[in-house]
């Protein structure tokens, strides 16, 4: 969703610095924009930008905050609108890293960055804010659902079980990203989208642990330091 913004606040600014005989960089962007090249870097990356950084870009270049924040509507402004920081709530990016293949775990105990969704919308999808967290996924067994790299927000307060639903799971000593079927006998289908490299195969249900349920995911997230 957020490369598609992107595109359109690269292409508006762009026309911008033809008016004054200025020639487009990411610096001058940046410059533009009141931001840093790092910032810019990050967001051409695929980073979606802070509700304060959305709302400068929407000033700058007169584009709909709810578009940028979305990509509902459409791009120019029909009215003030602006970002209302209190219908925000910000989702913690842990630097860990969410298995999709054959299983690795690693994980370090600090936030990297924390990102903005409309209360809202968190408050459709999950049990609520504090049991939210955005995990990076390594692997590609769920692709081509959920690639390698792509970032996920797992709710740890799902933790029931439901067929077709994917789930991080811990299994032994790994931390897995899977779809669960469940199955007579106290049994669960562990099932990989990735089907040709990733075979499915059955467990008891005592042997699985739950971490909580994927409730939206990111294509492609890049986190630049």
């Amino acid at each position: 969703m957020w490369p598609k913004q992107f595109k359109i606040i690269k292409n508006k600014a762009n026309k911008k610095f033809q008016e004054f005989g200025i020639k487009y960089s990411m610096g001058q962007l940046a410059s533009f924009l009141g931001t840093t090249k790092g910032k810019v870097r990050n967001w051409e990356a695929g980073q979606h930008p802070s509700a304060h950084d959305l709302q400068k870009i929407s000033e700058k270049l007169n584009l709909d905050p709810e578009w940028l924040l979305m990509g509902t509507g459409t791009p120019e402004k029909d009215s003030e609108k602006t970002i209302d920081s209190s219908s925000m709530v910000y989702i913690p990016l842990v630097k860990a890293k969410l298995s999709a293949g054959d299983g690795s775990f690693k994980t370090e105990d600090h936030v990297i960055n924390r990102y903005a969704f409309k209360k809202s919308f968190i408050s459709e999808i999950s049990t609520g804010v504090k049991n939210l967290v955005l995990l990076r996924v390594m692997g590609n067994s769920m692709s081509p659902k959920i690639e390698n790299n792509d970032f996920v927000m797992i709710d740890l307060g799902k933790k029931d079980i439901f067929s077709n639903k994917i789930y991080a799971i811990r299994i032994e000593d790994t931390i897995n990203l899977k779809e669960i079927e469940l199955l007579p006998k106290h049994k669960v289908r562990i099932i990989s989208r990735n089907r040709k490299e990733y075979p499915s195969y059955i467990l008891d249900i005592k042997d699985l642990f739950v971490i909580g349920q994927a409730v939206w995911s990111c294509k492609h997230l890049e986190i630049i330091p």
